[in-house]
C-alpha cells in the first residue's frame, strides 16, 4: 500500500521552526488536572543545523530529505548517526522518534520521546508525538493524558498560534487504503473542528475528508432543544464529509458537501475513531449532501 507521505508525517519541519504566540479560545474544562508547565525555549531546525559540522550538515540535509518523502526507514539511521555524535538533542530525537513512529517501532519512539520531555515538559511537539505514539501503540490511557496536556499548553500560549491540529493515528482499511486522523489543539475553522481525518486509497492519493465538527450554525437550535446542556456550555455536534465534485463548464471546480449526522453531546476520542472508521470504509448513508464551488 502505498501512503501520501507529505500527510502522513507530522508537520515536524514546521513544528521545529515556529516562533510562539497563541489565542485564547473557550473549550471544555478537560485540563484542570493538568500541571502548568514552565516555558522554556524549543530548539530550531536551524539551531541545530548552526552547530553541525559541515560533515554532519550533509547527513542532516540527506535524512531531512528522507523524512520529507516519507523515507522513514532510510532517514532513521542518518538521525541515529548524528545522535551518536552530538549525544543528546532534542530536535534529532524528535524527528528520530517521529521515524520510529511511523515504522511502528513503538518502543524506540519511546525511548527517544521520553528523555526530550523529561527535560523539557513544555515542549509541545514532544508531546505531539507521545500522544501519537499513544493512539497508535493502543496506550489510550497516555494518548488522552496527551490530548489534554497539549491543550493546557495551548491555554498557556505555550503553541505557535499557526498551529491548530496535529496526526494522532493513522489506520489501514480493508479496501487497502488508509485514514488518517488529526487531533484539535482547540476547535479551529468556521465550523470549529475538533477532528479532522483524510482518507486515502491504496495508491496514496487523496479520497476525500471527514470532520467531528460543533459549528456555532448548528448552536441556537441546540440552545432552544436543550437549554440547560447549552447553559452548562455543552453545544451539538456533527460528522461531515468533503469531497473534491464535479468540474463545472466554466472550469470552476466544484466541492461535495455531506452531513451523516448530529450528536448533542461531544463524543469520546474513541466514540469519534469508530465512526471515523465506520465512514471511511464507507459504512452509512449521509443524512443531506449539496455541492457548490469550491473556495
Amino acid at each position: 500500500m502505498k501512503v501520501g507521505h507529505s500527510t502522513l508525517r507530522t508537520l515536524l519541519i514546521g513544528f521545529l521552526g515556529a516562533s510562539f504566540a497563541s489565542p485564547k479560545i473557550a473549550r471544555s474544562a478537560q485540563t484542570q488536572q493538568q500541571p502548568t508547565a514552565i516555558a522554556q525555549h524549543i530548539e530550531t531546525v536551524p539551531e541545530l543545523r548552526a552547530t553541525l559540522s559541515a560533515d554532519q550538515q550533509l547527513v542532516f540535509d540527506r535524512a531531512i530529505k528522507l523524512f520529507d518523502q516519507g523515507k522513514f526507514a532510510e532517514a532513521t539511521p542518518l538521525f541515529r548517526e548524528l545522535l551518536t555524535q552530538k549525544l543528546v538533542d532534542p530536535v534529532l530525537a524528535k524527528l528520530a522518534a517521529e521515524c520510529a513512529v511511523n515504522d511502528n517501532d513503538y518502543s524506540a519512539a519511546k525511548q527517544l520521546i521520553d528523555p526530550v520531555l523529561a527535560t523539557n515538559e513544555a515542549d509541545w511537539q514532544g508531546h505531539t508525538l507521545r500522544a501519537r505514539l499513544g493512539a497508535q501503540s493502543g496506550d489510550k490511557a497516555t494518548r488522552d493524558v496527551e490530548i489534554a496536556r497539549i491543550f493546557k499548553l495551548y491555554e498557556q500560549g505555550l503553541i505557535p498560534a499557526q498551529f491548530t491540529q496535529y496526526p494522532i493515528e493513522r489506520d489501514p482499511l480493508a479496501s487497502g487504503g488508509s485514514i488518517l486522523i488529526f487531533q484539535s489543539i482547540y476547535p479551529w475553522g468556521r465550523f470549529k473542528v475538533h477532528n479532522y481525518a483524510r482518507i486515502f486509497d491504496a495508491d496514496g492519493k487523496l479520497l476525500r475528508r471527514i470532520t467531528l465538527e460543533s459549528s456555532d450554525f448548528d448552536q441556537p437550535l441546540f440552545a432552544k432543544e436543550h437549554p440547560a446542556e447549552a447553559a452548562a456550555g455543552g453545544r451539538r455536534f456533527s460528522y461531515d464529509g468533503y469531497q473534491t465534485g464535479p468540474t463545472q463548464s466554466n472550469g470552476q471546480h466544484t466541492e461535495t458537501h455531506a452531513t451523516y449526522g448530529f450528536l448533542d453531546k461531544e463524543p469520546t476520542y474513541d466514540e469519534m475513531r469508530t465512526r471515523f472508521l465506520q465512514l471511511a470504509a464507507g459504512e452509512g448513508q449521509p443524512a443531506s449532501t449539496n455541492t457548490h464551488p469550491q473556495p
